[in-house]
């Protein structure tokens, strides 16, 4: 699953024209997921100029060019990009993930003052969630787990009537 939104950057086909002079911009997108938070981690593929910083559900999972510390409408970025380029993806634990609708927001900030000419943006999140693990292997021969039952015997071909004897190896 993926989501994506875009700024005066192309992402997979998404663009929108913003007017250009702000020191930062604000960007919000809903998304939905079904899938187990507890076995997914998130891959975030990102286009910024000139520094960025990524809230999922209202927690902060990811700053680019952002200096550490608290961020206000005011704050610039650390550095100034000429051209925007995609970032590989950077891998993102899905702890703030929630199971149903959830919130990918991002602040785009300028190196100055006023902005300058060349904001760019756009994002993909996409989630990669693992298989459910196999289950359980048995024990192995000779160690008895808490419940364990065997047969033990059975009735020879050549008897008329079926019978079956079960043996409790377990606690319970």
């Amino acid at each position: 699953r993926a989501v994506y939104f875009g700024g005066d950057a192309v992402v997979d086909d998404a663009q929108a024209e913003l007017p250009l002079g702000a020191t930062t911009y604000y960007f919000r997108q809903e998304f939905e997921f079904d899938e187990a938070v507890d076995r997914t981690d998130l891959l975030l593929d990102l286009v910024v100029d000139d520094g960025a910083v990524i809230y999922l559900n209202g927690q902060e999972i990811y700053r680019e060019n952002m200096p550490g510390g608290g961020v206000a409408f005011d704050t610039l970025s650390d550095t100034t990009i000429g051209d925007a380029v995609r970032t590989c993806p950077i891998t993102i634990a899905g702890d703030d993930l929630i199971v149903g609708t959830n919130v990918l927001a991002v602040e785009v900030h300028q190196s100055a003052l006023g902005g300058d000419n060349d904001m760019a943006f756009g994002a993909t999140l996409t989630a990669v969630t693992a298989p459910e693990p196999p289950p359980p292997l048995p024990p192995p021969p000779g160690e008895i787990p808490e419940v364990a039952l065997a047969i033990n015997e059975t009735a020879p071909a050549t008897d008329a009537d079926f019978w079956i004897e079960l043996v409790n190896f377990g606690t319970s």
